[in-house]
């Protein structure tokens, strides 16, 4: 879900308009966040729903940074 997220949150940038929000929106999920963070992927994984609505439902105190 941090992965999916992550992706979601790049693709609301709009050229640079609002890119300090953008970035701070992606830092947030990949450098994880104390803040229960809202899942902006799709709501299904191969056809199964998901029903957590918050990534600190699924894996709270993982990131993504972490993983390099």
């Amino acid at each position: 879900m941090l992965h999916d997220s992550l992706k979601k949150a790049a693709a609301k940038g709009d050229r640079g308009n609002n890119a300090a929000d953008v970035e701070a929106l992606m830092l947030a999920y990949f450098n994880g966040s104390e803040e229960d963070q809202e899942i902006i992927a799709p709501g299904a994984k191969y056809g199964i729903p998901v029903k957590q609505s918050t990534v600190n439902e699924i894996s709270k105190g993982n990131n993504i940074s972490g993983k390099f």
